[in-house]
């Protein structure tokens, strides 16, 4: 009877203990779950961020929009470099790749830090156009409408932008022309890599540096006339070293550059290339920019004023070709007989000037081969810029 009883007594016990450990959990839990629900609802709400990027015009951009719920409101942004913006938005440029760290806080007093990363900003695209050392972009200028940069005397080049790495030639093919010059190598091969070159905004004009003569490209002063060919392809290739340009070349205008910058102006000016309404042919040669018509994207008179040279080499196929050649040669300050001998009697190189000039009204797009050696108060030069 007394073990019967004490058996009893510990079964009581082990229920007493079991429905005591069965409170205990469920009082716990029910603790924890008020404590979650009252840390809940004690949460600070955070602001919400967006970080993105924009490479334009060879700047680098970031933009902030901070956005957070309810009734609050975003107080700050702080931007890398700690400047404070009291708004919701904000701009940073930047100039290098790297991190580049916001704190953003609410009128809640909460804040957050967010982080973009910037990478490739030197990448090369026709809508980032690099800006060689010493050279600065002129400001509001932009590569839809002429992306200009200026070194510090005062030339001034325009991009001109070539998506896809490839430019134009509209003589490819033909058998009459060639390019074969190493200047128009070297640009071909820079714009695979850059995807655009510059080229002179205005014609070719002269000017000292120093001590030496050489070429500028600045607007309302006289054009460079009367210059053959040959010594135009010679002080357009030095025009790099007289001014100390680094990691950028100088040349005279080839085909390429001629026929690519025809097409990107194009299509802003429709029929530009082959419509006679742009240009000056009064008769009278006017300074560099002066013809308000024959200014697209930035660049001015390659419709008129002077026509110019090119590196391009055409090759007569009848005599016919070259009486044609005696007679385009022929202004009111030449005599024909002394060009017709110099056609007859040289050896030279004919070389393509392109466009009209104040004295024959030719159109942008225009070709006429021309003894490299032969000059007129008609015919002038550009030169164009580009990356090594």
């Amino acid at each position: 009877m007394q073990k019967k009883t004490i058996i009893i007594l510990i079964s009581v016990l082990v229920v007493v203990l079991i429905l005591v450990a069965l409170v205990l959990v469920f009082t716990k839990n029910t603790n924890n779950n008020t404590n979650q629900k009252s840390n809940v609802g004690a949460q600070t709400v955070e602001p919400e961020v967006e970080l993105t990027s924009e490479t334009k015009n060879g700047k680098t951009t970031i933009y902030v929009s901070a956005s957070i719920e309810g009734d609050n409101t975003i107080s700050s942004i702080v931007l890398p470099d700690g400047e404070i913006v009291e708004a919701a938005k904000a701009e940073y440029e930047v100039n290098k790749a790297g991190d580049y760290e916001f704190r953003i806080t609410a009128s809640n007093g909460a804040s957050v830090v967010k982080t973009i990363t910037i990478e490739d900003l030197d990448k090369a695209t026709a809508e980032n156009p690099y800006i060689p050392e010493g050279f600065t972009q002129v400001s509001g200028t932009e590569v839809e409408t002429g992306f200009i940069i200026e070194d510090e005397s005062g030339n001034q080049y325009v991009w001109v932008p070539v998506e896809s790495g490839i430019l134009t030639r509209n003589t490819d093919g033909d058998s009459r022309y060639e390019e074969s010059d190493s200047t128009a190598t070297g640009l071909y091969n820079s714009v695979a890599k850059y995807y655009g070159f510059y080229i002179a905004r205005y014609e070719a004009s002269q000017a000292s540096y120093g001590e030496t003569e050489t070429v500028a490209s600045r607007a309302d002063v006289m054009p460079w006339s009367n210059i053959t060919y040959t010594d135009a392809y010679k002080v357009s290739r030095n025009v790099s070293e007289v001014y100390g340009y680094t990691g950028v070349r100088t040349a005279l205008v080839d085909s390429y550059a001629w026929d690519s910058a025809l097409e990107w102006m194009n299509k802003s000016e429709k029929n530009y290339s082959s419509n006679t309404s742009y240009g000056n042919y009064s008769g009278t040669i006017l300074k560099t920019g002066e013809t308000e018509t024959d200014e697209v994207n930035s660049i001015c008179d390659m419709a008129g004023n002077l026509r110019e040279w090119t590196t391009e080499i055409y090759y007569p196929e009848t005599v016919s070709d070259e009486e044609n050649l005696v007679s385009e040669n022929v202004t009111e300050n030449t005599d024909e007989n002394n060009v017709t001998n110099e056609i007859s009697n040289s050896t030279s190189t004919y070389r393509v000037i392109r466009g009209g000039s104040a004295n024959i009204n030719k159109v942008a797009g225009s070709h006429i081969g021309q003894l490299e050696n032969l000059s007129d108060s008609y015919w002038g030069f550009r030169i164009i810029l580009y990356k090594d």
